[in-house]
């Protein structure tokens, strides 16, 4: 077996003091994404040493390569999220696989995906403003696993399904949860907050039969940034080695 280490990290800016920032009036100028935590991000992945990061709350492709370039990662890739388009937000994935392909699937939702054989690597962001949008984006990302029934997959994102102090916020988000753990295990389940003011909002899901050796939480965060760093560790077949080589 071969390990492999995902982090999965909302970089963006949550301004309490200048809450106009966040509202989507103009396209332009919206603070996610800021070029000058790049040494405080450098220091997460410095001590979790990822193979693949997901990345939440980017704005371009060229912040996507602009951090593969200062993290030391060979490829990265957007993609732009299909609910808040006036805010221009977006995920990105950075790894150093020469033979993975990127899959970029918009619906409800926009999964964005690295392939690495059966095994499937993706990010979301879901809307952190509509409860019922983010029903139909959990059912479309239920949909997108049980379509793929011979891959194996490893999802990270900012779900914005948000606990306190282990008590679900609201029921349309607890009905969420328990319909993707019918189809997926929490590797974050032991996890209790992974954001400043206490939520849980950061999840990494895999398929049940993929042997996960551990998950971490980094608890700490630099300047505006709101969201703590979570990795797992997984086991990935050696038969498939040949196609994993960065």
């Amino acid at each position: 077996m071969k390990p492999i280490t995902i982090l999965s990290y909302n970089i963006g800016h949550l301004c309490l003091l200048q809450p106009w920032k966040h509202i989507p009036i103009w396209s332009q100028g919206k603070v996610f994404f800021w070029h000058k935590d790049i040494p405080f991000i450098q220091s997460i992945v410095k001590k979790i040493k990822p193979d693949i990061i997901f990345l939440q709350e980017l704005t371009s492709v060229q912040d996507a390569k602009f951090l593969a370039d200062k993290l030391g990662f060979a490829y990265s890739s957007y993609c732009k999220v299909s609910h808040l388009t006036k805010q221009n937000l977006g995920t990105g994935i950075l790894h150093n696989f020469k033979n993975a392909q990127i899959k970029i699937t918009k619906s409800a939702l926009s999964l964005h995906s690295l392939c690495l054989d059966e095994y499937i690597f993706t990010t979301v962001h879901l809307d952190p403003f509509s409860t019922n949008h983010r029903t139909e984006q959990v059912k479309a990302m239920v949909s997108y696993v049980r379509k793929e029934p011979k891959s194996k997959h490893i999802i990270g994102w900012d779900f914005n399904l948000g606990t306190w102090k282990g008590r679900w916020l609201n029921t349309s988000d607890k009905l969420s949860y328990k319909l993707l753990t019918s189809v997926l295990h929490d590797t974050t389940n032991s996890i209790s907050s992974t954001h400043i003011i206490g939520n849980k909002l950061d999840y990494i899901l895999t398929s049940p039969d993929i042997s996960v050796r551990s998950t971490h939480c980094i608890t700490q965060v630099h300047g505006s940034m709101d969201h703590y760093p979570i990795s797992t560790v997984i086991d990935i077949e050696e038969r498939n080695k040949k196609n994993i080589v960065k």
